[in-house]
């Protein structure tokens, strides 16, 4: 049986797919050759006598494994190839839905018991966490477990309360939410961090539920509703931990803070709070350079609950329906770059 690569583009008719299929094809030749299923000329390999299975050879996302140092014949029997969102050679089983470059939708195993409230991915390990207290099956999964891409996995024997957020940096995950223990750790006060074996309390922990986490190197920032971080009473709502210690960032926020993300030095933190160590103008949302709280414009008239940062555009969303005057920034706006002022996002059908 000789291999056969199915291609499907999905981009419709013109000019525009058949040069983008010409491309794709381009590369996929490139890939053959290089895992030795063709030689430079486009001939067979002489030694394809044996075929091994395209599965074997595809990562977790359907790439092909180009790091095993493999070479010889694959057999892509029961699977067909599409392109990835970059471009790129992207392989599904046979029976999966066409028209999608992300297929179609699939269960993880049996799923879980109760809500999901956070969900971070690193590698081809999913991790999320929630209200539930078991996943596919396996009583330890309480409120936070792990899709190996096959099959849910503890970690240890999980929190005693439901979890918010979650964060990864390197083989470190971690969780924040309503919890007070975690895997036993009596000091897993509302923030923990498993290691990859077990659960470690970052100091005394809080004193009440953490709803947002963002992490950079050994610094990890928590927002929430606490007013105490490892007996600092200055972390009001928002905090720092070091690798070693709680730190405030100047005299916090006068409410809760919902969302919190990075870029570069700058510590962007959104919330129910109108006031951000002192500034009258933190509406909602503020700016923490390291130093001092700074405000965006003239702020927004009412909560965040999420943030996205990308380059110098700041998204937010939330309950707002102004953002620094602009009265059609209805539950979403930018704050741009150039003028430094709130832009609205104008959906059309």
């Amino acid at each position: 049986m000789n291999p056969r690569f199915i291609f499907s583009s999905g981009l419709g008719k013109g000019s525009i797919r058949l040069m983008l299929s010409a491309w794709v094809l381009m590369v996929c030749i490139i890939v053959l050759i290089q895992v030795g299923v063709v030689d430079a000329q486009g001939s067979l390999s002489a030694d394809r006598a044996v075929l091994k299975p395209l599965g074997e050879m595809l990562t977790p996302e359907g790439r092909l494994n180009l790091t095993t140092g493999f070479r010889g014949a694959l057999d892509p029997s029961g699977w067909r190839m599409e392109h990835g969102l970059d471009g790129g050679p992207l392989f599904e089983p046979t029976n999966t839905k066409l028209g999608s470059p992300a297929g179609a939708w699939n269960a993880l195993g049996t799923g879980l018991n109760n809500n999901v409230y956070a969900i971070a991915i690193e590698g081809p390990n999913v991790y999320v966490g929630g209200f539930f207290t078991n996943a596919g099956g396996n009583p330890n999964a309480n409120r936070i477990a792990r899709w190996d891409g096959s099959a849910w996995q503890a970690l240890g024997s999980g929190l005693n309360n439901f979890v918010h957020a979650i964060a990864i940096e390197g083989p470190n995950i971690y969780v924040g939410g309503h919890f007070t223990n975690a895997g036993g750790n009596p000091n897993a006060n509302f923030i923990a961090r498993w290691d990859g074996t077990n659960w470690q309390a970052l100091g005394s922990g809080l004193n009440a539920d953490v709803s947002a986490i963002a992490v950079k190197g050994s610094n990890v920032y928590v927002g929430g509703i606490f007013s105490n971080a490892g007996g600092n009473p200055n972390a009001d709502y928002i905090a720092r931990w070091d690798g070693s210690a709680w730190q405030a960032l100047g005299s916090g926020l006068n409410s809760s803070a919902w969302a919190v993300a990075l870029e570069g030095p700058n510590v962007y933190v959104g919330g129910n709070f109108t006031n951000a160590g002192g500034n009258p103008k933190a509406d909602y949302i503020a700016r923490w350079d390291g130093s001092a709280w700074q405000a965006l414009g003239s702020g927004l008239n009412n909560s965040v609950s999420a943030i996205a940062v990308e380059g110098p555009n700041i998204y937010v969303g939330g309950y707002l329906t102004d953002a620094g005057g602009i009265s059609n920034a209805d539950f979403i706006a930018r704050w741009g770059p150039v003028y430094r002022i709130f832009l609205p996002l104008i959906l059309k059908n």
